[in-house]
């Protein structure tokens, strides 16, 4: 855990050297963290009853995305 919140402070610290969008920060740290378990999906069912993936593909697609990110 140690490693991840040091990439998100120096995420942080390239934000406010003028580096617009760091791939990692202390606020996608947070939002990684939050507990969203008891989110009501009845909403999002009704437009989207049937999801375009799995967890797992998302979670393979969002490492995707990150390693792909330039710094």
């Amino acid at each position: 855990m140690i490693i991840v919140r040091l990439f998100a402070v120096t995420g942080d610290l390239l934000k406010i050297m003028g580096y617009k969008n760091p791939p990692f920060s202390s606020f996608r740290l947070k939002n990684m963290q939050a507990d969203t378990t008891m989110i009501p999906l009845d909403n999002i069912k009704q437009i989207t009853p049937v999801l375009p993936c799995d967890i797992n593909r998302g979670i393979d697609e969002t490492i995707k995305w990150m390693r792909s990110q330039k710094i």
